[in-house]
């Protein structure tokens, strides 16, 4: 799978993701830092990306309709932090 990591999360998710086989990008990395939701999930649809954000409800509902129609899927994930 193909992620494209959302400012909100951890740029640490990006070596998660790779350690588990998956490739991942954060948006701070590929120059979209900043971006509303909507323009982070079309990037990633465009580019064949999973979008992988941190929303609430509310926030996960309007995404779709937003779009219209998406072909990649949001996940809702906790905070990862390093290890110290």
């Amino acid at each position: 799978m193909r992620f494209l990591i959302d400012e909100c999360l951890s740029t640490d998710l990006v070596t998660v993701a790779g350690e588990s086989g998956h490739e991942a990008r954060h948006v701070a990395h590929v120059g979209r830092a900043g971006w509303k939701d909507w323009n982070v999930t079309r990037y990633a649809r465009d580019n064949d990306l999973i979008t992988w954000q941190k929303n609430d409800e509310a926030g996960m509902q309007r995404l779709p309709r937003a779009l219209a129609v998406t072909s990649n899927s949001v996940f809702s994930a906790p905070r990862v932090t390093s290890s110290p």
